[in-house]
């Protein structure tokens, strides 16, 4: 809240303070109502605000670059204030600023930094827009949803007429203690709505790309076909790295890889892709 005090203290005199102080008690309230159902988004309420009492809101939000740039870097700290990732898609570079709860229908919100959420503009502009949050939730949360707690993200990975088939799905299996209905049906909805199987998909198979190519350097360079345990250690890497980053068990990447060293007869594939290109003997 003092956050919006100070904004509202920059606004000098005019008509635009007074009408931000005369909200400034129901903006508290307000506030109170996000955290207090920041679990359950959907059920926060969204009060009529006149046409001048919104615009006066927009302009703490428009008006000010050093909040903004504040924000970036509290969320994003050291290189990522570059390019976080979107955590909507997990893929593009996060550009834009999204208010969770849309700003046309909770201007209350417009400065509240959990409800600011740094994303791609593809999700931003084309998918998530003003829609998918209320009455039913078809977005997920980036800070209050508990996906840490349990992995509702899965992948299979199969060889099929001598190729590799990638499948992305939304796991319905509710034994895991952590598992809940409620949240499971959020991602399910999320993951149908951002289109992510598709798009995880055709990701994955540019990353087994270039894991057959980084397998190619090896075999290059020894003359011999790297070994299961050379290939399975090289997958191992990467995912130790992604958990490095701060990467939760529903990454794509890390269910994928994972899904990866599960399947039987992919590193075998892969050795025999080598030999028939030839590269080893």
């Amino acid at each position: 809240m003092q956050l919006f005090r100070d904004l509202v203290s920059r606004k000098g005199t005019g008509t635009v303070r007074t009408l931000l102080e005369g909200m400034s008690a129901t903006i508290q309230q307000r506030y109170s109502e996000y955290h207090d159902h920041r679990t359950r988004p959907e059920q926060i309420s969204s009060p009529n605000r006149t046409t001048a009492q919104y615009e006066a809101l927009k302009s703490c939000y428009v008006n000010s670059r050093k909040f903004k740039a504040e924000l970036l870097a509290t969320l994003h700290p050291g290189s990522d204030v570059r390019l976080p990732r979107c955590p909507y898609c997990q893929l593009h570079p996060a550009t834009r600023w999204d208010h969770f709860l849309p700003s046309k229908k909770y201007p209350d919100f417009f400065v509240y930094p959990p409800n600011l959420v740094r994303s791609c503009s593809v999700c931003n502009d084309d998918i998530k827009k003003d829609q998918h949050v209320a009455p039913t939730r078809k977005t997920v949360h980036p800070y209050f949803d508990p996906l840490s707690n349990h992995q509702y993200l899965k992948c299979t990975v199969r060889i099929i007429d001598n190729r590799i088939n990638i499948k992305f799905n939304i796991s319905t299996d509710n034994q895991s203690p952590n598992y809940s209905t409620y949240v499971a049906a959020v991602v399910g909805k999320h993951f149908k709505t951002f289109g992510l199987a598709r798009k995880f998909e055709a990701e994955a198979c540019e990353k087994l790309g270039a894991l057959l190519v980084t397998v190619t350097g090896l075999a290059r360079t020894d003359r011999l076909c790297p070994s299961a345990r050379q290939i399975t250690s090289i997958i191992e890497e990467y995912i130790r790295d992604l958990r490095r980053r701060g990467e939760g068990p529903n990454n794509w990447e890390i269910v994928f890889w994972s899904a990866i060293t599960e399947a039987g007869g992919i590193t075998d594939f892969l050795r025999i892709k080598l030999l028939e290109q030839g590269i080893v003997d």
